[in-house]
């Protein structure tokens, strides 16, 4: 029985008639109609399915079934799923060294295999060989357990690292809609591109899909990737509540600096934000949505201040940071991408979580985006509402960032431990600091501060140090407080203690392990200023970090 297609053929389950007798099924009109996954559903619900035809060519599926898609022998492939040039681009891998190379379909024994299950002249589309292996493909391919999306048992499904691009892509695609069951899906770390994420995007506007979480995280699927995932999201029939979207060039700027600066996609997914009732967290965090760089201060007039544009390797920049305090680094860029969030933000009525870390905000734009996160309760830095525990230890976030996570703790009702340390948050995210934990809304007991440099030239100078120092007059909760430099082996390292009635602070910098910087204090006074080995640069900017702490009456 040759069945093409219908939109209703294999949505009625209990017709036993049409599920007995099936035996061919025309996969082009599947594909045309934009229903490839009936194909899947049809390997799942047709006992007797024996051909499938479509652009010229005939598939066996028995033998389909019976192929070995999944030999490491078919390793052809440079390592990357279905070939290395389908699409294009340079594979990458997060999270460290790429794992070992994974077999490919198109490639080697793999492609044999699936040659001798298809008849025709020439080479079958590739959108047929897909479907044939999503209808029909036994066990885990490539690093995909086919048989089992298909088999739709499971809810939960993790692909990450896989090496997944191209072709490999547009097979989970086509699995997801027929998986009712599968709500999270991870595919960090896979480097699926601007059309892998099409094909995925694809999959959650067809409106089967019942995914709810998401993970694309470094992918590289820049601002043509980020517009296709908008248009899910907008098409109303994705029903995601979490997307992490961290780490894929959103902007077209990767994590190295390279690339063409295009706010289109992110503009694209805040005008999508604006209107979805759906989406509770979102993490954008590690984007380059300012399309940020540093360039020294002596590049630069000394009449620029902060807001003006200047000229920077033929692009029009914005200045959005200066150190006040030194003549270091000034961040350059632009604000088109913070200002579509940021105005997404204020609309948005269901987004609990909006992760923006890591993407070279500016001092105002930061405290905008703070001040809408404070009245809608959305939590800026990827920190969940019900989490008490929070460690942001190096990550080199800036000053923006410190005003970003002091946001959070006024937000948050269970934070009660933060570790900011190994970071260079500066005075201003040390104020920000300071006043959150001044506000009585937060409910920190624990901070750690250490390796926030303490000098006014490098980091946390005497403003930041007594704002700080302000706050713990006011803050009984906090039970410790550590802003010690690690420099080793030394017992100075501990965490200090602080209370309403005692504090110690431990004061290090990089001098030498054998004899760290400490100084300890209680509520009668200093007890030991100790600076050996230290240059007269460090030690005065001790001096004034002590004596911006020790004005303070405890």
């Amino acid at each position: 029985m040759n069945i093409a297609w219908h939109s209703s053929m294999l949505e009625h389950q209990e017709s036993s008639i049409v599920t007995d007798a099936c035996t061919d099924l025309d996969v082009q009109q599947l594909i045309e109609a934009g229903r490839p996954w009936d194909a899947v559903a049809a390997g799942r619900m047709l006992p007797r399915l024996a051909r499938l035809h479509g652009y010229g060519f005939e598939v066996d599926v028995a033998k389909v079934r019976a192929a070995n898609l999944g030999v490491e022998a078919a390793n052809l492939g440079g390592g990357f799923l279905f070939g290395v040039d389908l699409f294009g681009g340079t594979p990458r891998f997060g999270g460290g060294a790429p794992p070992p190379p994974p077999p490919s379909l198109l490639l080697g024994t793999a492609k044999k295999a699936l040659d001798t299950c298809i008849s025709g002249e020439g080479e079958p589309p590739l959108e047929l060989t897909i479907a044939a292996v999503a209808c029909a493909g036994s066990g885990v391919i490539c690093g995909i357990p086919v048989e089992q999306m298909r088999e739709d048992a499971m809810t939960e499904l993790d692909l990450c690292k896989k090496g997944l691009r191209g072709a490999a892509v547009m097979l989970v695609a086509y699995l997801i809609p027929a998986m009712a069951a599968l709500t999270s899906l991870d595919l960090r770390f896979n480097d699926i591109g601007a059309e892998g994420a099409k094909a995925i995007a694809d999959a959650l506007s067809w409106g089967r899909a019942g995914l709810t979480s998401l993970n694309l995280e470094d992918n590289n699927i820049g601002a043509e990737g980020a517009k296709t995932i908008a248009n899910a999201l907008q098409s109303g029939k994705a029903v995601l509540s979490s997307l992490n979207l961290a780490d894929n060039a959103l902007c077209g700027i990767d994590a190295y600096g390279q690339g063409t600066y295009d706010a289109s996609g992110i503009q694209a997914l805040a005008s999508a934000l604006a209107g979805n009732a759906v989406l509770t967290a979102l993490d954008l965090s590690n984007n380059k949505l300012t399309n940020g760089r540093y360039v020294k201060q002596s590049k630069l007039s000394v009449h620029n201040k902060v807001g003006d544009m200047v000229k920077h390797e033929g692009l029009e920049l914005q200045i959005l940071y200066k150190d006040k305090e030194s003549g270091g680094d000034v961040l350059l860029g632009t604000l088109a991408a913070i200002e579509a969030i940021a105005e997404a933000l204020k609309v948005n009525t269901v987004l609990t979580i909006c992760n923006l870390l890591k993407n070279d905000l500016d001092i105002k734009s930061a405290t905008m985006l703070a001040e809408i996160g404070k009245e809608k309760r959305i939590m800026l830095s990827g920190i969940k509402h019900d989490q008490t525990e929070a460690k942001f230890g190096g990550y080199t976030l800036q000053p923006a960032e410190g005003i970003l996570i002091a946001s959070d703790l006024r937000v948050s009702l269970v934070l009660s431990s933060l570790s900011l340390h190994l970071n260079g948050i500066s005075n201003e995210g040390a104020k920000a600091i300071a006043e959150a934990l001044s506000s009585g809304r937060a409910v920190q007991t624990n901070l750690n501060l250490a390796g926030n440099p303490l000098g006014p030239s490098s980091g946390i100078g005497p403003e930041g140090a007594r704002a700080i120092a302000e706050a713990l007059r006011f803050k009984a909760l906090l039970k410790e407080l550590e802003c010690a430099r690690f420099s080793g082996t030394s017992n100075a390292n501990r965490a200090a203690r602080a209370s309403p009635h005692t504090i110690a602070c431990t004061l290090a910098f990089p001098s030498t392990s054998r004899n760290p910087l400490t100084h300890t204090r209680d509520s009668n006074a200093l007890r030991s200023l100790k600076y050996d080995h230290l240059n007269d640069e460090k030690k005065g900017e001790l001096r004034a970090v002590a004596k911006a702490i020790l004005t303070i009456e405890m």
